[in-house]
């Protein structure tokens, strides 16, 4: 069998011989353009994602792009394998190629997948996990024991940078990714079913990190193309000079007025809803500050990993206290039940 390295339109080009290389088989050939001969059948009933039911592409890519490696069962001739830019297909009855010109082709990376997590959250009230996700945009899983059906739309972004939701409303959720033809944040008032741009963006500015008021009438943003930028009621996005453009924020979870920032080992902290950042402290002998995480139903309860350690404030981030045992922190989650559960924290026995 043969694939083609990088054939991406209109679909993945992959041969068959079984008289050593004289003839071969197409999976697919052109009937009469644009009609398409598929010989196969297709199953993503495990990843269905693969395929977005939005799309109205004259060509939708199944059999895929990329393949870099095919193999064959050596103990199985009607097991096969290919890997894609997306997921891995193959099948169980390659042999039915050589007969009746028909296989199921199937997505069998069940328990991996091509992408990488940007951002988890879970609102109160709303669904057990919304994603941020590479390359596939993001997802509203309202049952973690099923593959979610499709990722986010209107806008629709090939990769979501962050998530987050409004504190007193968490029914309110702001979402920003990368797109070259939509505005690169969007606001959803159901918990991320349903999406509209904000109006106040622009096409020509970039996402990146993103933080919601608790009243859910203020949305701070670390463009990767405008710094640091803020916008309140939906109007235009201006500036704020005052944070670092290479801050992490968060937003108080209660009280509607406080955003957090950290960066280089300190902490700024912002009473007016973002508008302006005051220095408030230096986390001990920290030089970053990797993440922030504002308890959920605490006003002012903060709590910061660093290339140290972690810490925690109590008072809006005017002070904070070193956590024993965490000699260095990544990323983290809070919970109204524990605090703070730590999912990648270097303790001084291990991790």
């Amino acid at each position: 069998m043969v694939a083609a390295l990088n054939c991406w339109w209109p679909d993945e080009l992959i041969w068959r011989s079984n008289n050593s290389g004289a003839t071969w088989s197409p999976i697919w050939d052109w009937a009469s353009y644009p009609t398409m001969n598929l010989y196969y059948d297709y199953d993503i009933s495990s990843a269905p994602w693969l395929q977005d039911n939005t799309s109205t592409a004259q060509f939708l890519s199944r059999v895929g792009w990329m393949v870099e490696s095919l193999v064959i069962d050596p103990f199985d001739s009607n097991h096969w394998l290919y890997g894609t830019g997306a997921t891995i297909y193959g099948g169980h009855d390659l042999l039915k190629w050589d007969t009746v010109h028909n296989v199921t082709l199937k997505s069998l990376a069940t328990g991996i997948e091509e992408t990488a997590v940007l951002s988890l959250i879970t609102p109160p009230g709303g669904p057990p996990l919304l994603s941020a996700v590479g390359d596939i945009g993001g997802f509203y899983h309202s049952n973690l024991d099923t593959p979610p059906a499709g990722n986010f739309h209107t806008p629709t972004y090939g990769t979501t940078n962050d998530l987050d939701y409004a504190g007193n409303k968490p029914a309110n959720i702001v979402r920003t990714g990368a797109s070259s033809t939509a505005v690169q944040i969007a606001v959803s008032a159901d918990f991320g079913l349903t999406w509209n741009q904000d109006y106040g963006f622009t096409t020509s500015t970039g996402p990146g990190s993103v933080a919601y008021s608790a009243d859910a009438d203020t949305v701070l943003l670390i463009s990767s193309t405008n710094g640091p930028i803020r916008s309140q009621y939906t109007s235009t996005f201006t500036s704020v000079s005052t944070l670092p453009s290479s801050a992490v924020i968060a937003s108080d979870k209660r009280n509607n007025t406080y955003f957090y920032g950290g960066a280089a080992g300190a902490i700024y902290v912002s009473s007016d809803t973002g508008s302006t950042f005051a220095k408030t402290v230096t986390l001990g002998s920290s030089t970053a500050v990797n993440k922030i995480r504002v308890h959920p139903t605490v006003a002012g309860d903060v709590w910061a990993s660093t290339d140290v350690g972690l810490f925690h404030s109590v008072n809006f981030g005017a002070t904070f206290t070193q956590v024993g045992g965490a000699t260095e922190g990544w990323s983290f989650g809070t919970f109204p039940f524990f605090l703070p559960l730590a999912s990648l924290c270097r303790m001084n026995d291990g991790y």
